[in-house]
């Protein structure tokens, strides 16, 4: 209740949280758009003060400038009385009335726009009058000239040239004097105008910039305050990850811990049991030495250590990490029926029931799918069968259809399953409590059925009538089955194999080494180690061709073995078959080692897989 009162108040402040930001950044976006127009104003009008200046100043230089070289050649002409000289103080009226000309053209295009934007137009107006009273001087002082020179031909007293001189010399000094006074209250003028310009736009400005000055300020604010949540989130986030990650490596160490575990169990649980059913196994065939009682006590206990065996791998295939991945080769379905019948057949005896498989003579047997699964559903399914079964006969039927689907079909006349509990039936842990005798185990089996099933993309179906039995179907899409099974070879039992052989058989665990030596008594080679440090000391001594080892033992492992073996070249022969319950591992332990067996015997293996898994290796035909 406090945690989700603790989530709904975070959820609250997170909303909150993503309505503030929101409202903050369109705040922010508003605001500093309104600054950026303002702070581009500021820039046009420093700019147009500047330029303005820029232009009064180059004007008022052009002026001096101007002036300056008309006043020096007019004193050249003074001195000299040279009428070259006088022509050359005339160019540089006309170059001065030139550009007094073109500025009283700007100044009266200023004044119009001004005018049009019904502005202040008094000291433009004023500055205009400048322009226009030097343009004037300048004019009367060219057309004086011309018109003294046209009265020096009316009148010739007039005409010698010293007269005309001093009356030159006194007009263009009174009018250079004027024009020079004119030029100097233009430029005060213009200073003033400089100073009020300043002054008026320094005030805008200031105004301006006082406004931009407390819009920046508030984007300081909001921009300090989106910091803030996003330093929140930041730390709330980088909290939260880094827990979710200790959890995660916490969850992954106790993962690795429990695979760890049941790898552990797996060794030490299926191995003596494996050992136990095989050591079983091969006391039933000594039919010579027991009586009818003795017998039924072996078959007995085969029965009871199997299904102890199934249980146990329920328990471990359901909480050991498996592969996900689906192991395709090609198998013989019948060899796999036949052994998985033969299996349980003690099973089925003790109970009277009849256990039986069918296989279409003339249907392909050969098949590409995951042996492993296959195997595994058929024997959940027929042990499942016989479990709820107290007479009549159990069936396994197999077909190959045309569509390519492995079709697998057990049925049993057995107490059947209620309707009510089908739905049910392939939960996890669930057991049909229909009659106390039958409400044994741990509801694993169909459940890891189904699973298996539906990893190689097949369906289970079920049909049941109640005290007439049960049909299970299963189908499983395959490639096209292409032919039947080879004509069996020559070797039926290791017995067949050739007599020479030398054999080294590797297990820290005596039953198991108990176990396979019954099966090599009669080879005279023969050898047996407790490790792989061991097996190493044998093989430098004897010749050996064939290594059986397993996987997990002290001091050195098998897969550690394996890799001595192969980084040696003199033991290029021999060949190097582990033996597990648990085939995935010595996978890995091969890709890990980047090393490889010659042939893997996955325990609970029998005469028949040890012997077709030497031939293999061999290749022997």
């Amino acid at each position: 209740m406090i945690e989700s009162k603790g989530f709904n108040i975070s959820r609250i402040t997170r909303v909150l949280l993503l309505i503030t930001t929101f409202i903050l950044f369109i705040a922010f976006f508003f605001l500093f758009n309104s600054s950026y127009h303002q702070y581009e104003n500021i820039e046009d009008k420093t700019k147009n003060i500047l330029q303005t200046f820029k232009e009064s100043q180059e004007n008022i230089d052009t002026i001096y400038n101007k002036f300056n070289e008309a006043q020096q050649h007019f004193v050249i002409f003074s001195k000299s009385l040279n009428p070259k000289d006088y022509s050359e103080y005339e160019k540089r009226l006309y170059n001065f009335k030139t550009v007094i000309d073109s500025l009283v053209t700007t100044r009266k295009e200023i004044i119009k726009k001004e005018e049009q934007k019904n502005l202040k137009i008094e000291q433009d107006k004023k500055i205009l009058n400048y322009f226009l009273l030097i343009s004037s001087n300048l004019d009367s002082t060219i057309i004086f000239k011309e018109t003294l020179e046209k009265n020096s031909i009316a009148n010739p007293s007039l005409a010698t040239f010293n007269t005309i001189k001093n009356i030159l010399l006194s007009y263009n000094v009174n009018v250079l004097y004027k024009i020079n006074q004119v030029i100097r209250t233009l430029n005060h003028d213009l200073l003033q105008l400089k100073r009020d310009i300043i002054e008026n736009e320094s005030k805008v400005i200031f105004e301006e910039s006082n406004q931009f000055r407390v819009k920046t300020f508030l984007c300081l604010i909001f921009i300090f305050i989106l910091i803030c949540i996003i330093i929140y989130y930041q730390f709330f986030s980088s909290y939260y990850k880094r827990k979710l990650t200790n959890e995660k490596l916490y969850a992954r160490k106790l993962a690795e811990k429990k695979s760890d575990i049941f790898t552990e169990i797996a060794h030490e649980i299926r191995t003596p049991i494996n050992s136990l059913i095989g050591i079983i196994e091969i006391l039933k065939k000594k039919k010579n030495l027991y009586n009818e009682e003795d017998r039924l006590l072996v078959e007995s206990a085969y029965t009871s250590i199997t299904n102890t065996s199934n249980i146990i791998n329920d328990i471990l295939n359901q909480n050991t990490k498996k592969d996900a991945s689906n192991n395709y080769h090609s198998f013989d379905i019948e060899e796999i029926v036949s052994d998985i019948i033969e299996l349980h057949q003690s099973e089925a005896k003790i109970k009277h029931l009849k256990l039986e498989y069918s296989l279409d003579n003339d249907s392909p047997t050969i098949i590409f799918t995951d042996e492993f699964k296959i195997r595994q559903i058929i024997n959940n399914m027929i042990a499942n069968a016989i479990k709820y079964s107290n007479e009549g006969t159990v069936s396994c039927g197999i077909e190959i259809l045309d569509t390519s689907i492995l079709k697998i079909r057990i049925k049993d006349e057995g107490i059947g399953i209620p309707i009510d509990v089908q739905q049910n039936i392939f939960k996890r842990y669930f057991t049909a409590e229909i009659d106390d005798k039958y409400s044994s185990g741990l509801g694993l089996g169909l459940y890891i059925t189904k699973k298996l099933v539906n990893s190689l993309n097949g369906k289970i179906a079920i049909q049941s009538i109640i005290a007439k039995g049960t049909v299970f179907t299963v189908e499983i899409p395959i490639p096209i089955a292409k032919h039947k099974a080879s004509e069996p070879h020559q070797y039926t039992t290791l017995n067949d194999l050739p007599y020479q052989l030398s054999w080294l058989i590797v297990d820290d665990n005596a039953l198991n080494l108990l176990y396979l030596k019954q099966f090599f008594a009669k080879f005279p080679n023969t050898y047996s180690a407790n490790n792989g440090m061991e097996a190493l000391e044998i093989i430098s001594k004897q010749k050996i061709d064939i290594i059986i080892t397993d996987i997990n033992m002290p001091i050195m492992t098998g897969d550690e073995l394996l890799v001595k073996i192969k980084e040696n070249v003199i033991y290029n022969h021999i060949k190097v078959i582990a033996t597990s319950s648990d085939n995935q591992q010595v996978k890995k332990l091969e890709v890990i080692n980047n090393c490889y067996f010659d042939g893997i015997l996955t325990k609970p293996f029998n005469e028949k897989d040890l012997l077709k898994t030497i031939v293999n290796t061999l290749n022997m035909k």
